[in-house]
């Protein structure tokens, strides 16, 4: 009797730890992925009536349950309308939608001084940058392009009819833009200072400046960022060539204070100047599917070699609990993955003449939501084949939305 207790003992251990240690159970499901295509293909994907902010084909990666899937594009009519699919874990599903020009459709050619500018049809994204051809249904439409990087606000009013075509161009002009580095922990005294005059800095200019907040590794505790990249954020330190933190640069020079509203400010209003080099290399462009990169870049007054430093960095995020020992709760502009364009050599830019890049492969983290995630991009000037600080990092820098 003993041994049989015994035995029933060790098979039920045995059941328990297979039960917490093997497969996942029905509260721990395995993702399944859904796949959604349209042809034509650019129509935006929408998943229980909430936007996505990709466009076909995409690919999601979700948790096993039912979805309701719709795509839109302005001027065309998908069929079916939606699709029902039911998702299971470690499977492929796919939702096909044909998609065909409203009957009485009209066409407006947006067009403007600059190609790879995101393009909006009453306020919503088309997914098409300029110049394109737009279908929409007869009527009135307002018609607008825009860019973190413009200055202005660019709309026209159009009234068609079916079969006509409309023309509308748009001439931009650049804003100028400030690139702020913050180097902050969550176990630095001073850093929640320091994080917080930057980020009044970026609230006082309007939109007109853009900080990048890096993680490095320092002694005395972990740091869930620098944890999940440390190879970046120490490499940026690396490229700086300093210890100790909190540090701030504004377009590549080191704020004596880190810590002061008023310090930071007066870099910030230097590089504003139009005449001040920092401000004659402009960058625009969009994030597409599976980090697909349209980017645009204009040398005004001066022409340089150089390269992208392209840091897809999550916009912000909050802890209910703080991370570390320093109380700070909310980060924004963190660098996810970071990389440089072209990865070898140099790219020349000529004064006045636009060029125009498609970059593959530049992607945000696995599983990851893009609306959640950007694209910041500058410019640094390489004279001597030997990137250094103390050559001018050259901004306006440019933010890539999906």
């Amino acid at each position: 009797m003993s041994r049989k207790i015994i035995f029933l003992f060790a098979l039920a251990i045995a059941i328990l730890i297979l039960a917490c240690n093997g497969t996942p159970t029905d509260n721990d499901p395995e993702e399944g992925k859904l796949v959604v295509l349209s042809e034509p293909e650019g129509a935006f994907v929408f998943l229980d009536g909430t936007s996505t902010s990709q466009t076909t084909p995409a690919e999601f990666d979700l948790d096993p349950k039912a979805y309701m899937v719709k795509v839109a594009k302005i001027g065309w009519i998908a069929t079916p309308e939606s699709i029902r699919v039911n998702l299971l874990a470690d499977e492929t599903d796919t939702a096909f939608f044909e998609l065909t020009p409203a009957s009485d459709t009209a066409f407006i050619a947006v067009s403007a001084n600059f190609d790879f500018v995101p393009i909006y049809i009453n306020s919503v994204p088309t997914g098409e940058l300029t110049p394109a051809m737009i279908p929409v249904p007869s009527g009135n439409f307002e018609v607008s392009v825009a860019g973190w990087v413009f200055d202005g606000n660019y709309s026209q009013t159009v009234s068609l009819t079916a079969g006509e075509t409309t023309a509308v161009e748009f001439e931009l002009e650049f804003g100028n833009r400030v690139l702020i580095e913050e180097f902050t922990h969550v176990n630095c005294p001073n850093c929640p200072e320091a994080a917080e005059a930057v980020h009044q800095v970026v609230d006082n200019f309007g939109g007109s400046v853009v900080a990048v907040e890096w993680h490095p590794q320092q002694s005395g505790g972990t740091d869930p960022f620098h944890q999940a990249n440390p190879a970046i954020h120490d490499g940026r330190v690396s490229y700086y060539g300093f210890a100790g933190i909190p540090r701030v640069f504004v377009a590549g020079k080191q704020v004596p204070d880190p810590r002061s509203v008023s310090a930071i400010t007066a870099y910030v209003n230097n590089y504003m100047s139009p005449d001040n080099d920092a401000q004659k290399v402009k960058i625009w462009g969009v994030a597409q599917n599976g980090g697909d990169l349209k980017i645009g870049i204009f040398a005004e007054g001066i022409s340089v070699e150089g390269a992208f430093n392209i840091a897809v960095v999550e916009k912000s995020r909050h802890y209910a609990t703080a991370p570390g020992t320093n109380g700070m709760k909310d980060f924004y502009n963190v660098p996810m993955e970071f990389y440089s364009y072209p990865s070898a050599g140099t790219l020349a830019l000529s004064s006045g003449v636009p060029q125009y890049i498609e970059l593959s492969g530049m992607n945000i983290p696995t599983g990851g939501n893009p609306s959640d995630y950007s694209y910041i991009i500058w410019f640094q000037r390489d004279d001597d084949d030997t990137y250094l600080p103390e050559e001018e990092i050259l901004c306006s820098p440019g933010i890539l939305e999906f």
